[in-house]
Parts: C-alpha cells; structure tokens; sequence
C-alpha cells in the first residue's frame, strides 16, 4: 500500500525537499538549523545577510556586465578566480613548486635525515628504507640482537667452522635478508626449516656434512 503525497503545508519549506516537516515547525529535521532568504516568495535558504546566493547572499564578479558568482579575489572563475599553483623558481623551469618555491628536482622536497643517505624523505623525516630505524641525536641504522632475530645461514655456517658441536639442537627457522633496490629497503624472508628438511632428507635426522654443505644448496634453491 502506497502512501499518500504530502501536502504543501506538510513538506519542508525549502526548494527541493520533500522530506515531511517536523512537529510544529515548517522545516524538516535535516534543515531545522537553516534560515530562509528574506525575499518575499522565496523558498531557498539563505546563505549570507539572511539572502540567498539568487538574490545577493553571494558577492558577484566585479568584473562589470559580468553576473557570475565570485569566486577568488572577488572575480568568477572565468575572469580568474581559479586556484593556480605556484611555478617553480629556478630559471627555466614549469613544473609546479612542493616546498621552498622549488619543485621536487630542484631541491623542493627534503633528503631522508639519516647521515650518508641521499634518498627523498617518505614519512617522519626518513626514506622507505630508514622508516623502521631508531633515532638517538642521529639516526642510525638499528640491527636486531641475535636474540630478537632467528639465525640467518650465514650465521650456521660460521658457526659450523668455528667447531661447534654437532649435537647441537637445530634451529627451527632460518632468516633470509635481501636488498629489494626497487622498494628501497631489506625484505627479510623467515623459512620454516621443519619443511625444508621433509622435504629434502625425509624425517630423519641430517647430519653435520648437511648443515655445512647441503644447506647452502637448499637455501639458494628457494
């Protein structure tokens, strides 16, 4: 069952809305704060000194003979009145200023903050590659203990050859660090050894000629 179309007196006041009125008012809800424009007939809301933008609540261009509404330095926008970037300050030069009145090539954005690098800054002063980095006065690259981090097998390996002994408990992962020169960082890849080692020596147990040898084959192969 369709309901009935509301009466004049029972929609809102404004121009354009057909929402029902609230209780003993002419506006609906939406439009309970607004004001009307205070020429006679007029059902648009005010925008400025209790008028509507039709009838004068908005500055017009003071171009003269020009009718439109104002936009920038009290021109429309086609006499101006558009938001327009600044151009680069070095000589010869189009692209739109970033920073200092220069654009991005021409020294318009800041270098990444730690000593030596010469990167654009991303985030926090810093470029992708610094962005996890500790700052003590000066930032400096922070490498994680052996203890926060799982051994990388250049780490075994060392200790391989130093003599460790070989009934030494295995590791269950292994940390493998690699320069992404795209992104600009280290991406660091944690392998589960208990699947390397199913699937390469089968459920037994390798010995020390693996963990010197054979586990550097493995892990190239990944």
């Amino acid at each position: 069952m369709t309901s009935s179309p509301l009466s004049p007196t029972q929609r809102c006041f404004f121009n354009g809305c057909d929402k029902p009125v609230d209780t003993n008012s002419w506006r609906c809800i939406a439009h309970r704060h607004r004001g009307r424009c205070d020429v006679p007939d007029c059902c648009n809301q005010a925008y400025a000194r209790k008028l509507c933008v039709k009838h004068g609540g908005k500055k017009t261009c003071r171009i003269d003979g020009c009718n439109q509404r104002a936009r920038l330095a009290n021109v429309c926008y086609t006499h101006g009145g558009r938001h327009t970037k600044r151009q680069c300050s070095f000589q010869g030069c189009v692209n739109p200023a970033q920073a200092h009145q220069r654009c991005c090539r021409h020294g318009g954005r800041r270098k990444c903050s730690v000593q030596g690098c010469t990167t654009f800054a991303r985030s926090g002063g810093v470029c992708c590659r610094h962005n996890n980095y500790g700052s003590d006065g000066v930032r400096s690259a922070h490498v994680p203990s052996a203890e926060d981090r799982p051994p990388s097998w250049r780490d075994m390996l060392a200790s391989e050859d130093e003599g460790s002994s070989t009934n030494a408990k295995p590791p269950t992962s292994l940390m493998v660090e690699e320069d992404d020169e795209v992104a600009g960082r280290m991406l660091v890849t944690v392998i589960d050894m208990q699947l390397v080692l199913e699937d390469t020596v089968g459920a037994t147990a390798p010995d020390a000629t693996f963990w010197s040898t054979d586990l550097v084959d493995v892990i190239m192969s990944l």
